[in-house]
């Protein structure tokens, strides 16, 4: 019976230790104690302070086709247009399946939280929206609605996982308020120019 003890005494404390590494916790391995079951027997249980990561965002169902119809000259626009596309979505998707977990009161969490908003941040700047000309001719006209077509799905994605930040943190204080000053701080980190042009006729 001792030797069973022991061996769920350290069976608790490595769960413990997965669950600070894995997340925003303030429990220590060492206060998680073996509690006798209803049958006699010990078992263990971690504190309900210890937060299990979220389960990640999915991504919306209708992803935009990357192929388009261009001539042989326009071949290489175009798969430099769908390599940009294709490693922002391993990007965001990366993000999406990691969503950090705990209470936005601990200052760890705080920290882990704001990194991830800014991150969020990074991806929206990616997303190509600013003012350009009209493309002329059919190569240009398609490459630029396979962009068009991805970037709207790709802000799709990113209103769903910024929806889940608010669901995920609304039981902490002043839950709204702080992550809004935080989406302030990831857009301050990509000042977007004013720009003036004028278009070839």
């Amino acid at each position: 019976m001792a030797r069973d003890e022991e061996v769920l005494r350290r069976r608790a404390r490595f769960v413990a230790t997965a669950l600070v590494l894995a997340g925003c916790t303030k429990e220590k391995p060492s206060s998680v104690e073996p509690l006798p079951s209803q049958e006699g027997k010990p078992t263990t249980t971690a504190s309900s302070t210890a937060l299990a990561p979220s389960p990640g965002v999915a991504e919306p169902p209708d992803r935009p086709t990357l192929t388009a119809k261009v001539s042989p000259a326009a071949q290489k626009d175009l798969e430099a247009r769908v390599k940009v596309i294709d490693d922002l979505y391993v990007a965001i998707k990366k993000t999406a399946s990691a969503l950090p977990p705990g209470d936005l009161a601990d200052s760890d969490c705080l920290a882990k939280v704001r990194a991830y908003v800014l991150l969020l941040g990074d991806h929206k700047d990616a997303i190509p929206d600013a003012p350009r000309c009209p493309p002329k001719g059919a190569d240009a006209i398609a490459i630029e609605k396979l962009r068009d077509d991805h970037a709207r799905w790709f802000g799709k994605w990113l209103k769903l996982i910024d929806e889940r930040l608010d669901s995920q943190y609304a039981s902490s204080a002043d839950a709204g308020g702080v992550l809004a000053g935080l989406r302030t701080q990831a857009d301050q980190a990509h000042p977007q120019p004013c720009l003036k042009y004028s278009c070839p006729p």
